[in-house]
C-alpha cells in the first residue's frame, strides 16, 4: 500500500511586465520587489529594539531564561524596553508587518516620540547605574539625534570653538530650516550632519547609527545610502550629460550601468526634466540645474536631504519653484529635509526653524512662531 510522503508548500509568483525596447532578453536576471502588505500612519520601531534585552536578564553562561524563550515563541508579540527611574522596564507589544529594518507595533503604553532602548553603550559604563543613563537610546522614527555636540578647530592663533554643546533631534518627515549669521556655526553643523566632518566631542546618531565610531569608508557608505545633498553651486560635472550627473551616486553604490541610467531617467522625470537627459549642464538654466541637483540627491532613495543655500544663486520666481519642489518631496514622499538659508522667505517653507548664534542654538521651534516674533 503506498505510503504518504511529505509535500513542500511552495508559493509561485508569475510576473508580467512590458518590454517594448527588448531591454530584457532570455537568460538575463531581473529583480522584482513584491509588496505583500502596506501600512500608513502606524507606529514603527527599529528591529534592533525588539532584539535587545538587558544584560542583567541573561547572566553569562546561563543563556535565556525559560520564560524569555516562551515569550519569544508567542506569535505577533515582542518586548521593548524603556527607561523608568534610570532602569530598563519591559513593555509587551503586538507586532505587525516588517521590512527587515523596522517593524510595526501596537501598544497602549507607547506613542511616537517615546524613548526606547536599542543597545548598551560600553563607553559610559562607569557603573551599573551610569550604563542605563547614557548613550544608548534613540527616539522612534528619528533620523537625527545629536547630544552635546562640540566642534573645535586648531589654528596658529589657538583653539577656536565653533559648536558648543549642541543638542538636537529631527524626526522622520520633518522639514527644518537652519539660520544664523555668518560665523554662527551653522555651516560646520551641516558638514557634521552630512558626515563630511566629525565632531570633537558629543554623539551624532544618523538613522540609528552612531557616526562617531565609524571609519571613513563606513561614513562614506552611510552618507551615500541615507543622505542626498543639494548645494548652492549645483556641483554638476560640466562635460557629463544630465543623466550621467544624476546617476553619479549610483556609481559609488556599484549599481549596474543599465539600472543607473533607468533610475536617473525616472528621477529626472519626477523633477520635470525627462526630455533633457542628454543635455549638458551648460545648456540649461540655473533653475533647471538645481532641479538636476535635486534629482541627483533623490536617485539613491535617501531618507534625508541636506540642502545648503539651495536658492542662493537663483532669482525669486525660480527660488519659489525649487522650494515648492522641496515641500512636495517632504509632504508627499515623506522625505526629511534640512536646509541652511539666510533668507527668511525661504525659511518660511519649513515647518521648524533652528537659529544658531555663536555656536549655540538660540531658537528651535515652529517657523511661524519665530517669524511672528521677528515682525
Amino acid at each position: 500500500m503506498p505510503q504518504p510522503f511529505p509535500m513542500l508548500s511552495r508559493t509561485m509568483w508569475f510576473v508580467t511586465l512590458k518590454n517594448p525596447d527588448e531591454i530584457l532578453a532570455p537568460g538575463m536576471t531581473a529583480y522584482v520587489n513584491v509588496i505583500l502588505a502596506e501600512r500608513k500612519n502606524v507606529l514603527v520601531v527599529p528591529n534592533a529594539a525588539l532584539r535587545y534585552k538587558p544584560t542583567e536578564m541573561s547572566p553569562k553562561g546561563t543563556g535565556d531564561t525559560q520564560k524569555a524563550k516562551k515569550e519569544r515563541k508567542e506569535p505577533n508579540t515582542g518586548v521593548l524596553y524603556v527607561f523608568e527611574n534610570g532602569e530598563p522596564k519591559a513593555i509587551k507589544v503586538t507586532t505587525g508587518i516588517s521590512d527587515n529594518r523596522f517593524t510595526e507595533i501596537v501598544s497602549d503604553e507607547l506613542k511616537a516620540g517615546d524613548k526606547i532602548i536599542l543597545e548598551e553603550s560600553k563607553a559610559f559604563c562607569k557603573s551599573s547605574r551610569s550604563r542605563w543613563s547614557n548613550g544608548k537610546t534613540l527616539l522612534m522614527n528619528e533620523v537625527i539625534q545629536i547630544t552635546q555636540l562640540t566642534k573645535n578647530y586648531y589654528t596658529d592663533a589657538g583653539e577656536v570653538c565653533v559648536l558648543k554643546g549642541v543638542d538636537m533631534t529631527i524626526q522622520s518627515g520633518e522639514f527644518v530650516a537652519i539660520m544664523g549669521p555668518s560665523g554662527s556655526g551653522k555651516s560646520t553643523f551641516m558638514n557634521i550632519l552630512g558626515c563630511l566632518d566629525k565632531a570633537t566631542a558629543g554623539e551624532y546618531f544618523l538613522n540609528q547609527t552612531n557616526t562617531s565610531s565609524l571609519s571613513k569608508n563606513d561614513l562614506a557608505t552611510l552618507r551615500n545610502t541615507v543622505i542626498g545633498f543639494v548645494f548652492q553651486g549645483f556641483n554638476l560635472l560640466p562635460r557629463k550629460s544630465l543623466i550621467d550627473n544624476v546617476a553619479l551616486p549610483l556609481v559609488y553604490a556599484e549599481v549596474s550601468l543599465h539600472e543607473r541610467r533607468e533610475r536617473a531617467k525616472m528621477v529626472l522625470k519626477s523633477v520635470g526634466l525627462e526630455s533633457f537627459g542628454t543635455y549638458l549642464p551648460t545648456h540649461i538654466s540655473g533653475g533647471q540645474q538645481q532641479r538636476v541637483a535635486i534629482a541627483r540627491a533623490l536617485v539613491n532613495h535617501p531618507k534625508l536631504i541636506l540642502a545648503d543655500e539651495p536658492t542662493g544663486n537663483l532669482d525669486t520666481k525660480t527660488s519659489q519653484e525649487i522650494m515648492q519642489l522641496f515641500s512636495d518631496l517632504n509632504e508627499k514622499e515623506g522625505i526629511t529635509v534640512v536646509l541652511v538659508t539666510h533668507e527668511p522667505d525661504i525659511a518660511e517653507y519649513a515647518k521648524r526653524l533652528v537659529n544658531f548664534v555663536d555656536g549655540k542654538i538660540q531658537h528651535d521651534g515652529p517657523t511661524a512662531r519665530m517669524m511672528e516674533k521677528a515682525q
